[in-house]
């Protein structure tokens, strides 16, 4: 089966060692405790909540490995299994990230809403993983698990943290500009209540002008009066002095 060729171009030259050293009963004995170890394997990314196991459980012909992706409720949190494969190595791990093919029954049609095809992580159970290592390898997917998601929190609080100054700068601008606005305003109404009061002092000043005017035209008058009746009592008298004489 291609399965089967798969695996012997994986164990091309170290399994045909192995078949030959052991024979058929220490090799099927090796294969059976790497199937041992992938199903523990497994079982411990299983229970730890985060990641759904989509490689069959029971022992089957060919590569013995675990192919997990994040659960459901871990996805979309702005990291993927690349980023966790990146994690595992800093640990020493080499886990690969795969994209998953068109077809199957994980991978349905090869994508999913957005067109992007699922990831799986590949853990192949070589003679030398034994139960501890594959312990201390689930401790470790769960761990970098655990950076990510504290990276992705820590970048979304910053996130927030500038989304937040952004709209009290925003909030600032539109205070000055206002306050620069109502200070605009208040000028304006000040420099127009001002010419008002001077209009209303020209006017003012216009009408004492006026009244004082008037006055000094009635004074005027009445001085002529006053003139004209001592002009005409002078004659009088003249003329009294003038009869007497």
């Amino acid at each position: 089966s291609s399965l089967f060729l798969f695996f012997l171009q994986f164990y091309q030259q170290h399994s045909s060692y192995m078949f030959l050293r052991l024979g058929r009963s220490g090799y099927q004995q090796v294969l059976g405790d790497c199937w041992r170890v992938s199903s523990a394997l497994g079982d411990l990314l299983t229970s730890a909540g985060a990641f759904e196991v989509v490689s069959p459980r029971a022992p089957l012909p060919g590569v013995a490995l675990v192919a997990f992706r994040l659960a459901a409720a871990r996805r979309g949190r702005g990291f993927d299994e690349h980023d966790l494969s990146d994690g595992l190595r800093e640990r020493g791990w080499i886990v690969p990230a795969y994209p998953l093919p068109a077809g199957t029954e994980e991978g349905g049609d090869g994508g999913d809403d957005k067109g992007v095809a699922p990831l799986v992580l590949r853990v192949v159970c070589r003679a030398d993983l034994s139960f501890g290592l594959a312990a201390t390898l689930a401790s470790d997917v769960v761990r970098a698990l655990e950076r990510l998601e504290a990276r992705a929190a820590a970048s979304k609080d910053r996130e927030q943290t500038d989304v937040v100054a952004a709209r009290a700068t925003q909030a600032w601008r539109s205070a000055k500009n206002k306050a620069r606005a109502k200070r605009r305003h208040e000028a304006q109404e000040a420099a127009k209540e001002a010419e008002e009061l001077r209009a209303k002092a020209e006017a003012a000043a216009s009408k004492k002008t006026a009244s004082a005017a008037d006055l000094a035209s009635k004074a005027a008058e009445k001085g002529a009066e006053a003139a004209e009746a001592a002009a005409s009592a002078l004659a009088e008298g003249g003329m009294r002095h003038g009869g007497v004489c």
